[in-house]
């Protein structure tokens, strides 16, 4: 009975070891499916070349180098790149990296090239996402500087009061000799970067920001000169200085002419200039009207202004609220009005 027992203890002293054991296991494995293997990305740098203006008579082979590595992880990076451009060359075409950066040669062809603008674009496909290396080029048959911009005119249409807006223009050179530029303007409300730059065919972006806090509601335009060694030019833009408030007119039913003007906008009105006039009634014998203005008007609250009229007949209510008129018909009796 005690071999029995011991055998007993011992099998249940496995048991125990065992359980423990693999319970420890099934933890460990536990906690290391729970660990996140961080993989790596795809960098390259730069994402484009410009090989300038190339003269349509005088051929050549151009080069450029880019760079491309893995960023981070802990795996190996593995590319290729695609291209349907005959008049463009890469090596190498493929490879991998552990994080060391890889040199690719880029080698254009402009031989065979008619004049004109040119633009490929190498996909560089990866295990770890997608990039593209873009190069250009020009093709051109005048020597000296020639200024060229685009657009000339650009229409903003709305911009809101005491806002900032922006636009750009783009500024480069159709000749082989290099272009040197300036801009200006004596516009106050308005300022220009760069102001000046050079270019042997790539294009320089010029950003013109617009200020309206001091601007007047309505149409406004403003230039901007351009001067270079190859021929001088005018960008010009044009938009709309609008409020920022919407307001709504609502007439109301009741004794004497009842208007209210609601802010419905997401800023504060101020200075709301308003004007009601009501005329009508039997013999056309009713003609009133007021005009004042709300200094101060939140957004989200509302004013009721107030026209006493007294007669009888059809009525026509004409209320402009800024520069926005509204319409509206009514009866009155005596001095209770019906609005339509």
């Amino acid at each position: 009975m005690n071999k029995i027992n011991g055998k007993i203890i011992g099998i249940a002293t496995a048991l125990v070891l065992l359980t423990a054991t693999f319970g420890s296991l099934s933890a460990t494995i536990e906690e290391k499916n729970d660990i996140s293997v961080s993989l790596g990305s795809l960098q390259y740098n730069p994402k484009s070349h410009h090989f300038q203006n190339k003269y349509i008579d005088e051929p050549e082979l151009n080069t450029t180098v880019f760079e491309i590595w893995r960023g981070g992880g802990c795996c190996e990076l593995s590319y290729r790149m695609e291209w349907d451009c005959d008049w463009v060359d890469v090596f190498p075409t493929s490879g991998t990296s552990h994080g060391e950066h890889d040199e690719i040669t880029v080698t254009i062809d402009t031989t065979d090239l008619p004049l004109g603008e040119y633009t490929c674009e190498i996909d560089i496909k990866s295990n770890e996402g997608n990039g593209v290396f873009t190069v250009h080029v020009n093709i051109v048959d005048i020597k000296e500087p020639t200024l060229a911009y685009t657009p000339e005119v650009n229409n903003l249409g709305d911009v809101v009061e005491n806002g900032i807006a922006s636009t750009v223009f783009e500024i480069w050179n159709l000749g082989m000799e290099e272009l040197i530029f300036s801009v200006d303007t004596d516009i106050s409300w308005m300022t220009l970067s760069p102001v000046n730059g050079t270019s042997k065919g790539e294009p320089t972006e010029i950003t013109v920001n617009i200020d309206t806090t001091e601007l007047d509601f309505g149409e406004h335009s403003g230039e901007v000169n351009i001067q270079s060694n190859g021929g001088d030019g005018v960008f010009t833009v044009e938009f709309t200085v609008v409020r920022c408030t919407e307001l709504q007119v609502k007439p109301k039913s009741g004794i004497g002419i009842s208007i209210e003007i609601e802010n419905i906008g997401l800023s504060e009105a101020t200075e709301v200039d308003y004007e009601i006039s009501v005329v009508g009634g039997i013999l056309n014998n009713i003609n009133e009207s007021n005009s004042s203005t709300i200094h101060s008007l939140p957004a989200g609250f509302k004013r009721v202004v107030k026209l006493p009229v007294f007669g009888l007949g059809k009525i026509t209510v004409t209320t402009k609220v800024y520069d926005k008129v509204e319409i509206f018909e009514g009866i009155v009796f005596f001095n209770f009005v019906i609005i339509r």
